[in-house]
């Protein structure tokens, strides 16, 4: 037979197991449901997220982008103008810094 030290002792280890599973459980719970509301809230947004601008040289002959054309640039799939019709750029970096 267990003496009344051990068996409190036992029921404080079941007990801080108990807290300890269902503590985990909840923050499993928790994060499950943060990553599926922050999943499902990368589809309600535009492509573009708003606040961002996309300013272009006034003597750049490229007048007109889609929203695709705009993606390929900020992806680095353009990395020159003149795949858009514009002038040459030796330098990657003058596309996004521009020139004059």
């Amino acid at each position: 037979m267990l003496s009344p030290n051990k068996k409190l002792t036992e029921k404080i280890v079941v007990g801080i197991m108990a807290v300890s599973g269902s503590v985990t459980s909840l923050a499993v719970l928790l994060i499950v449901v943060f990553l599926f509301r922050e999943g499902f809230g990368l589809f309600g947004r535009p492509d573009i997220t708003e606040g961002y601008k996309l300013a272009v040289n006034s003597k750049n002959p490229v007048d007109k982008m889609d929203p695709k054309t705009i993606k390929l640039v900020f992806d680095q799939g353009i990395t020159n103008w003149k795949q858009l019709g514009g002038q040459e750029i030796k330098e990657r970096s003058e596309l996004w810094q521009g020139h004059d």
